[in-house]
């Protein structure tokens, strides 16, 4: 793609997009997977190359197994795409949710990211935005990365409005009882190996879902199950995936 979009004209840019993305469907075709981030049904999905292990993408648009869990929550067990306009704040946009989110008319949508491109910068921590000020956010992959989660939380809180709903998404290995964290750990390697990747700051356990509550949430911890029958959570490669659902009374 940084070829085509080197040597072709700007305006044939989004043309080429589609045509590509249309023959990747069509590469990739089949009936046993099926996509719903972007609608594709393929025969067989991707290992990540970083976690070939335990990580599949959809070899269309590229999502992960968690992008399509989180997906299928909101358009299966939300009122997101309902008619009635919300505002959604986007904390540290996933590109394969931020495209097709900001088509959405009925969202005023607004992404946020502490350093990474986004439509505002925002530490989460502090947010600057006043009280009941969004109805939905999204905050997949953040909380792990953030020193004081709790802190986070409550700003989170704070700037939903009264029945306003907070998904969240963290890296939660199966054999995690409770969440396990030391401030004093620095090091990347030394977090890479009790926390997963060197950038986190801990692992959370199931026990998320009572931090969430502490700040003022009523919280739930969904799995795929929870979401979607034992047959799609095969056929749409979520099998193991959590999320937790955070709702502002």
């Amino acid at each position: 793609m940084g070829v085509i979009r080197k040597y072709m004209p700007a305006g044939l840019h989004p043309v080429c997009l589609k045509t590509l993305y249309m023959l990747k469907k069509l590469c990739y075709f089949g009936l046993s997977c099926y996509c719903p981030v972007c609608r594709s049904w393929i025969r067989a999905w991707k290992p990540h190359p970083l976690v070939p292990e335990s990580v599949i993408c959809c070899p269309v648009c590229h999502c992960l197994d968690r992008h399509r869990l989180g997906w299928a929550f909101l358009c299966i067990r939300t009122d997101m795409f309902d008619a009635w306009p919300k505002s959604v704040l986007h904390v540290a946009p996933e590109p394969e949710f931020e495209t097709r989110l900001r088509r959405v008319q009925t969202l005023d949508y607004l992404s946020a990211d502490l350093e990474r491109p986004a439509m505002v910068a925002m530490d989460i921590r502090d947010i600057k935005y006043p009280e009941n000020s969004f109805d939905v956010i999204l905050c997949c992959h953040v909380l792990e990365h953030v020193p004081e989660d709790r802190k986070a939380m409550s700003e989170l809180y704070r700037v939903l409005r009264p029945g306003g709903w907070l998904l969240v998404q963290v890296p939660q290995p199966p054999a995690i009882s409770h969440t396990i964290e030391d401030a004093s750990v620095t090091d990347p390697d030394e977090r890479y190996r009790l926390f997963g990747w060197p950038t986190h700051v801990r692992i959370y356990g199931p026990d998320l879902k009572e931090r969430l509550e502490s700040v003022g949430f009523k919280a739930s911890r969904l799995s795929a199950k929870d979401i979607l029958d034992d047959k799609e959570t095969i056929r749409q490669g979520v099998k193991g995936q959590v999320l937790f659902h955070a709702v502002k009374a």
